[in-house]
């Protein structure tokens, strides 16, 4: 069995409805003021063989061959049942069972679930994602027991899927899936498409590491989508725009600081947001992250 994205979309938005603990989900206003909710379960497909899953604003992905699945990230903690669905989800695209689950890394919230495909699916991650979910001790959070070092080829039905770790340019426990004949690239809380990064840069030690990171996957592979683990799909100038981002809000926050505005300040806030607003303003989160990206880069800066 081999259903089309389109074919699905009905059915699966009724049945996420139905499955979901909770259906609170962003909307947009049309023209004439109506809201107009935004699905908060939606399949995608992005190659022949690749396909993206959304659930409220979480996004991962998977890719079918004739021997199995690789999937990626199960998702599961705004809502237990979710990696539930996405299983089934699988199932309406393929009868063929998931061999491999790939943990991008080891937030709470983006591994949650993994016990749902531990039937078939061997797990794979980094040490230092396994390491924090061993940490968990959670039934939910099931650590990697493929070790992801620098770098790792998996071959599955004849498709090759590489997977790299971003580690040493991020300082976290990232982990990227490079698809060459799909040309995707998933990559997941590191880098976004115009969305400001999360809240305070936790985890960041270097800004020069993390943009050189943006700069290596931007230049290094070959592949025409981008997903992200939140928000929208990109492409590769997504990489670049964010790169340019840390580049711009660096350049504001030192121009404050040379006009004397403590770091942090309501005034320093104002004035890096009258710099970034005319590009940035529209990106997903700036109202809310600004000044929380503004802390994370000078705490960055004083601890180096």
């Amino acid at each position: 069995m081999h259903a089309t994205a389109g074919a699905l979309s009905r059915w699966l938005i009724m049945f996420a409805t139905l499955f979901a603990t909770f259906a609170a989900t962003a909307s947009v206003r049309a023209q004439d003021g109506r809201q107009i909710p935004a699905p908060f379960a939606d399949l995608t497909q992005v190659a022949d063989d690749t396909y993206v899953w959304r659930y409220r604003d979480y996004v991962t992905l998977f890719i079918v061959t004739d021997e199995g699945v690789i999937a990626a990230d199960p998702i599961g903690l705004t809502n237990p049942r979710e990696p539930e669905l996405y299983k089934e989800v699988i199932r309406s695209v393929t009868d063929q069972p998931v061999r491999y689950l790939i943990l991008s890394h080891g937030a709470e919230d983006h591994a949650a679930g993994a016990d749902v495909f531990a039937d078939t699916a061997t797990i794979i991650g980094t040490q230092l994602t396994a390491d924090k979910l061993i940490a968990l001790n959670s039934p939910r959070h099931l650590p990697p027991t493929v070790i992801v070092n620098d770098y790792m080829r998996l071959e599955l039905g004849g498709k090759v899927v590489d997977l790299y770790w971003a580690g040493p340019h991020t300082g976290g426990d990232y982990l990227f899936l490079h698809y060459p004949a799909g040309r995707v690239l998933f990559a997941v809380d590191w880098v976004a498409h115009r969305r400001l990064p999360f809240r305070d840069l936790e985890g960041t030690t270097s800004l020069e590491a993390l943009t050189t990171s943006m700069e290596w996957i931007e230049t290094s592979f070959d592949y025409d989508v981008f997903v992200p683990g939140h928000g929208a799909l990109g492409t590769r100038d997504s990489i670049r725009e964010q790169r340019e981002y840390f580049t711009d809000i660096a350049a504001a926050i030192r121009a404050a600081q040379a006009e004397g505005l403590p770091d942090n300040s309501d005034a320093m806030v104002a004035a890096v947001r009258a710099s970034l607003a005319p590009r940035y303003g529209t990106w997903s989160r700036f109202n809310e992250y600004l000044a929380e990206n503004i802390r994370g880069v000078t705490r960055i800066w004083s601890e180096q």
